[in-house]
């Protein structure tokens, strides 16, 4: 059963490690990507950590069943970020009156 979980724990964090990071920037508002960025690396290095503390004082499973319950959540929790992507920030800036260069003080 540990080798089950063990597989799965590959799958997730291979697949956390690569999408999450862009699904944070994507869902981010623009003057916050770098928080956003930030956050994820932070929570990564904790995450290791709670891992080796965890590792060294219970059995190899608990270890699994944590990773794979707290990478589950993080499914789950990153849909309740309000999503403002990058292409409504566009448009947002499409709506406002652009100058001319055909104006009588450029012509």
């Amino acid at each position: 059963m540990g080798f089950v979980i063990r597989i799965l724990q590959g799958f997730m964090l291979g697949t956390m490690s690569s999408i999450s990071p862009l699904l944070l920037l994507e869902v981010a508002p623009i003057e916050q990507t770098g928080l956003y960025g930030i956050f994820n690396q932070i929570c990564i290095v904790i995450g290791n950590i709670v891992n080796f503390i965890i590792g060294e004082y219970q059995k190899p499973y608990v270890m699994c069943i944590f990773s794979a319950v707290v990478h589950a959540l993080q499914l789950c929790l990153i849909w309740l970020i309000l999503a403002y992507t990058f292409k409504e920030h566009k448009n947002d800036q499409d709506d406002q009156p652009k100058e001319s260069i055909f104006q009588k003080q450029y012509i």
